[in-house]
């Protein structure tokens, strides 16, 4: 008995050790969001936007993960990669998953500011028919914090820096 409660007490601890990970990630996330959204890269749009896609920065980043895209214009200060398509056999139902990665730039008071996007697509197929689809865009940060350590590798620290306080702020409730 006294076993079973200790197994379960130990359980728990590691589920609420688990669940403190997750906080402590997603106040880091948080924090970086934000300093990202007051953050200008001290350089004009044209100069930044020539890095965006290079082979030193994002594109190592995506090729490390395993991707290998390739950015196009899509428009004045926006570029997207090509998409790459799996799918997953299941028992009566399978899922097709679409993945890709936005990138927007936009001119700022004393600078520039890129954003970048993974675009996740996923659709479920029951006995050949589509039966649902689901579009996800997630803010990638990591891949903008690489952009901004080329022009300005201190402010980069620095937002890096207030995400760890969030986190560590986190673990520590």
């Amino acid at each position: 008995m006294r076993r079973r409660l200790f197994l379960g007490l130990l359980g728990l601890a590691t589920l609420c050790g688990g669940c403190a990970a997750m906080r402590a990630n997603a106040a880091r996330e948080s924090a970086i969001q934000g300093e990202l959204e007051r953050y200008v890269i001290p350089k004009p749009l044209p100069e930044v936007w020539s890095a965006v896609g290079s082979a030193d920065t994002e594109t190592d980043k995506l090729l490390w993960q395993g991707y290998s895209f390739t950015w196009k214009d899509t428009g004045t200060y926006r570029k997207q990669t090509d998409k790459k398509t799996s799918i997953e056999p299941g028992s009566g139902e399978k899922r097709r998953t679409t993945t890709w990665f936005e990138c927007e730039g936009e001119s700022v008071p004393g600078g520039s500011r890129v954003r970048y996007f993974e675009a996740v697509q996923t659709t479920t197929i029951r006995e050949g028919v589509e039966i649902g689809t689901d579009i996800r865009r997630d803010r990638r940060t990591d891949i903008e914090l690489d952009l901004i350590r080329r022009f300005d590798p201190a402010g980069a620290d620095r937002i890096e820096a207030s995400g760890d306080r969030a986190a560590r702020a986190e673990r520590s409730k």
